[in-house]
């Protein structure tokens, strides 16, 4: 079970959460919006697979809300959605990019 969400924000390339046990997990918000597993995903995946990085560039996070206690919904400049992440799926994105390795620095 992962820890509560204490608080969400967010700037124009990141959602940052920070969770009860002290850890900051910051996400990228173009990763959030293309893999949004919205309702209405099955229906526009063929016109949303054609639009180019681009175009998914120019559109940006207005606003999230809650959902229940359980989960956020990220709210499009384009209207796209909706984009419900559990605090579950949030929480495994962190922990799979904290056990990713860490690159080697190439400054010596």
């Amino acid at each position: 079970m992962p820890p509560t969400a204490q608080d969400i924000r967010f700037d124009q390339k990141q959602l940052m959460i920070r969770w009860d046990d002290g850890q900051i997990a910051m996400y990228d918000l173009l990763a959030l919006r293309k893999h949004c597993a919205s309702a209405q995903f099955e229906a526009i995946h063929s016109e949303e697979a054609r639009r180019s990085l681009e175009a998914l560039r120019t559109i940006h996070l207005l606003r999230w809300t809650p959902v229940g206690h359980y989960a956020i919904e990220l709210h499009w400049s384009d209207g796209y959605g909706p984009c419900i992440y559990s605090f579950d799926r949030l929480w495994s994105l962190f922990e799979k990019a904290l056990q990713r390795p860490m690159p080697l620095s190439s400054s010596n």
